[in-house]
């Protein structure tokens, strides 16, 4: 399985710059049966437990592709 891309971006995009899919929040910690229910309906992603500052904040659900809010490489 590919490993995912991650692209730093100013805010979250409106839709995936790539394939043009719909781009979600990625919630991470022990979910609830309400987040379990959200992600199923491609709401958001659940990210797992393990956070650092490396992580992502947002997934496109199409194509998987993430982004993590910071300064973009220009």
């Amino acid at each position: 399985m590919e490993e995912n891309t991650i692209t730093d971006v100013r805010r979250k995009p409106c839709k995936c710059p790539y394939c043009g899919g719909k781009v979600v929040r990625i919630l991470y910690g022990e979910p609830s049966h309400e987040a379990f229910e959200q992600a199923d309906q491609g709401k958001l992603v659940l990210g797992g437990c393990c956070i650092s500052e490396e992580s992502p904040d947002w997934e496109c659900i199409s194509c998987n592709h993430q982004f993590r809010k910071g300064t973009p490489i220009e």
